[in-house]
C-alpha cells in the first residue's frame, strides 16, 4: 500500500510540476512588453506633461534645426513640414532621403498652425521654447515637446538633453 501511495504521490507531483511549467511558458512576454512600451511619459523643458508614442510614425519638427534633430534620431517624419519663410528646400547636409518627396510650408516667422494640424503629426518637436503661449498651441495639435534651443547654452547640449528625454540616446551618439 506504501508503495501504491509513493507512485501515486510522485504522479500527481509530476503532472502538477508539467501542467504550471506549460501554463507559463505559454505566457507571451513580449505582447506584455509591446503594450507596455507604446508611449512615453515626459515633462518637458517648457513644464508641458506630454504621452507621446515611443516610436512616432508622423513626426513635425516645427523649426528647420528641429526637423534635422528628428531625422537624425531616427523619428519617422511626416511628408509635410514647415520651413522658414523665403526657403524652399532644407539644406543638403540634412539627412533627407533623395527619393521622399517632402512638402513644405512657410511657418516662421508667421506660425501656419492651421497647416501644421493638416500634416496630422502624432508628435512635434519645438525649439522655439522663447516664444509666449506657441507651445500651448501646439499641444492642442499633437502632444510636443518644446525647448529653447535659443538659450545661451552649446546646441549640443540641448539637442543630447532631448535626445536622452525621448529615449534616442544611442540614436544621437551614433
Amino acid at each position: 500500500m506504501t508503495f501504491r501511495r509513493g507512485i501515486f504521490t510522485a504522479l500527481a507531483v509530476t503532472t502538477t510540476t508539467g501542467l504550471l511549467l506549460t501554463a507559463c511558458s505559454s505566457h507571451d512576454e513580449g505582447d506584455v512588453d509591446a503594450t507596455q512600451n507604446t508611449s512615453l511619459n515626459i515633462t518637458t523643458p517648457s513644464g508641458a506633461k506630454i504621452t507621446m508614442p515611443t516610436e512616432p510614425q508622423n513626426a513635425l519638427g516645427f523649426y528647420s534645426t528641429d526637423f534635422d534633430l528628428l531625422l537624425t534620431l531616427g523619428i519617422d517624419t511626416a511628408d509635410t513640414q514647415p520651413i522658414r519663410d523665403g526657403v524652399d528646400q532644407f539644406p543638403d547636409f540634412f539627412p533627407v532621403d533623395a527619393d521622399r518627396d517632402l512638402t513644405t510650408y512657410p511657418s516662421y516667422p508667421d506660425y501656419d498652425l492651421e497647416a501644421t494640424a493638416s500634416a496630422e503629426p502624432d508628435f512635434i518637436l519645438n525649439c522655439l521654447g522663447f516664444k509666449d503661449d506657441l507651445d500651448e498651441r501646439l499641444q492642442a495639435i499633437a502632444p510636443t515637446y518644446t525647448f529653447d534651443s535659443f538659450a545661451d547654452e552649446d546646441w549640443r547640449d540641448s539637442a543630447e538633453k532631448v535626445a536622452s528625454d525621448l529615449d534616442r540616446t544611442d540614436q544621437w551618439q551614433e
